[in-house]
């Protein structure tokens, strides 16, 4: 498995992990920068009501004081499974395009990781049109990325799903 889903990722984390792709450090800082003052309220915790724009990162230690809080410093997190939908590995050709895609795809590993179905993939399509507002090229996108990066195959063969 190329993630552990249960691991937290600092920046510090996020920067060597991308590093060992093979990113030169002063682009894998670049976006991470970008990621982290455009989605940081959304998608690392702890969360603050402030922006994140202008943050200063201390990349050794992935601490981070916010422009706003400047006597507050914390360490951000986000799971592992989301850096790998973010930043796949090389190898991987499928890259997520839109904001709501990469939520279903998120939504999806959590469903795959956990193991029994309850719905079909059409059932999960319709409640990924609810919930993320996803189209249907997008939601096959992230049904085919969260295969990938929940490491359970069985999600892409046809029929119904055996529940052992």
């Amino acid at each position: 498995m190329p993630y552990d889903p249960n691991e937290l990722l600092t920046l510090a984390d996020q920067l060597r992990r991308l590093m060992d792709q093979g990113v030169a450090e002063d682009e894998a800082k670049a976006r991470l920068a970008k990621l982290f003052a455009l989605e940081g309220r959304r998608i690392y915790s702890p969360k603050f009501a402030v922006s994140y724009e202008d943050a200063a990162i201390h990349w050794e230690t992935g601490r981070v004081v916010l422009h706003r809080l400047p006597r507050q410093s914390f360490t951000p997190t986000l799971p592992d499974a989301t850096h790998y939908a973010l930043f796949p590995p090389n190898g991987d050709s499928r890259r997520l395009t839109t904001r709501a895609e990469t939520e279903t795809a998120n939504w999806l590993v959590v469903l795959m990781k956990a193991g029994n179905p309850t719905q079909s993939k059409a059932g999960y399509r319709q409640e990924a049109e609810r919930k993320f507002a996803v189209g249907k090229r997008a939601f096959d996108r992230a049904w085919a990325s969260a295969i990938v990066a929940s490491g359970n195959d069985r999600w892409s063969r046809a029929g119904r799903k055996s529940t052992q």
